[in-house]
């Protein structure tokens, strides 16, 4: 009697074991979703027009630069960068700088949403040679005192040059 019941106890066991092990479901671990992309940075400024201002007489060039606040933050200075070229493609070189780049210089408050129709530079460059001008970074210093530099995709609907 001692071996049917321990037979019937094996039986009992064995039965839930293998219960147990076919209603286990198998969990399939998914990899995690890729991340999303970064969004793009807004623009902070949009430079509308640009085009050399050429004095005959002093036998010195300028700028004239038409921009617009595009961000919700308010410019306290914006300083361009900008580089003067001939009808042959040559740099000409600014009065006051050591390198072959000129850089002009707009006082704020920029308030934003604010379009600066021409905003005008005299003698930045010796000589009246200059054909074109090309902006390729603005240096924007908010009113907390923070800087960032707006180039590339910063600069929206930017026609950078005047140069083609």
């Amino acid at each position: 009697m001692r071996t049917m019941q321990l037979t019937r106890w094996f039986a009992i066991i064995t039965t839930a074991t293998l219960l147990a092990a076919c209603s286990r479901e198998s969990v399939v671990v998914a990899p995690p979703p890729p991340p999303p992309p970064a969004p793009e940075p807004e623009p902070l400024i949009s430079l509308n027009n640009m085009a050399p201002v050429l004095k005959q007489r002093s036998k010195a060039s300028g700028a004239e630069i038409g921009f617009t606040n595009t961000s919700a933050a308010t410019y306290q200075y914006l300083l361009f960068r900008a580089t003067a070229f001939d009808k042959n493609g040559n740099v000409v070189k600014p009065r006051k700088s050591l390198d072959e780049r000129a850089y002009l210089r707009v006082p704020g408050p920029i308030m934003p949403g604010t379009v600066v129709d021409n905003h005008r530079w005299d003698n930045t460059w010796a000589g009246n040679q200059v054909a074109c001008i090309d902006v390729d970074q603005v240096e924007i210093i908010f009113e907390d005192g923070s800087i960032e530099m707006a180039q590339g995709k910063m600069l929206a609907n930017a026609t950078t040059s005047t140069c083609f």
